[in-house]
């Protein structure tokens, strides 16, 4: 079970650094032809790391190129596969006033200080 999940809407994050990243937290990412190439390795090479919580999702963005549209789109159904999540990292995101309501709506807010776009929730979801 993992309390904190990457989510990644830079479609130019590397593959290498999303491997890397696996180990760290279970990361959903936009799908691109590499990423989808690279998948099955990333997945084997998780294993059940975070099991029973996925460990590397692709997802096809609905937003355009949005990205808090993106986010607002997706970030409902990460939550279903993570319900335990009290973070999330966004990478490849401007944090906007658009994007904090989106999360606020989670029940996230952002985390003082820092450049990365962490968001914190009051208290992980017991669904």
């Amino acid at each position: 079970m993992a309390w904190k999940v990457a989510l990644v809407l830079d479609t130019e994050y590397s593959v290498g650094d999303l491997g890397k990243l696996v180990h760290q937290m279970p990361a959903w990412a936009v799908d691109t032809p590499a990423r989808r190439e690279a998948a099955p390795e990333i997945r084997r090479e998780a294993g059940e790391l975070w099991a029973p919580d996925p460990a590397f999702t692709l997802f096809t963005p609905s937003g355009g190129n949005d990205r808090a549209e993106t986010c607002r789109s997706i970030v409902g159904t990460l939550l279903e596969h993570h319900s335990y999540a009290a973070s999330l990292q966004l990478i490849g995101v401007s944090c906007s006033p658009d994007l904090i309501e989106i999360l606020s709506d989670e029940g996230f807010e952002q985390a003082p200080g820092g450049s990365m776009k962490v968001f914190l929730s009051e208290s992980p979801s017991t669904n």
